[in-house]
């Protein structure tokens, strides 16, 4: 059995340590530090759900996050960000994970998209 893929786009070293440790054991995990390229590596790997920071330099989430929609509608994509949910009205985004977060919100939300 395969582990399903999930991409960490994130600019902040920490952050993508944080992620990668709570999710490697369960599932295989790419990271990129900005979203230049994130449309172009989805399409050629096929991810299982994407966890996208909003501010990020180069290509922001939100521009990421609809150059993607463009060709994928289904594949879950989750913000990873410091701004609340109600900042968030955005439709390219399945779920808002506000930082900081603890493993477990990660996790029960990861969950609910893949098993």
């Amino acid at each position: 059995m395969s582990l399903k893929k999930i991409l960490i786009v994130e600019d902040d070293k920490a952050n993508v340590l944080y992620l990668s440790s709570i999710l490697k054991k369960k599932y295989a995990v790419t990271t990129v530090d900005n979203g230049s390229s994130v449309a172009f590596l989805h399409e050629k790997n096929n991810f299982d759900l994407i966890l996208m920071n909003i501010k990020m330099p180069v290509v922001n989430g939100f521009e990421a996050a609809q150059a993607i929609r463009k060709n994928d509608k289904s594949v879950p994509i989750f913000a990873t960000t410091g701004y609340s949910a109600s900042e968030l009205k955005v439709p390219y985004f399945n779920e808002h994970l506000q930082k900081p977060f603890l493993p477990y919100d990660v996790l029960s939300m990861v969950k609910k998209y893949i098993r």
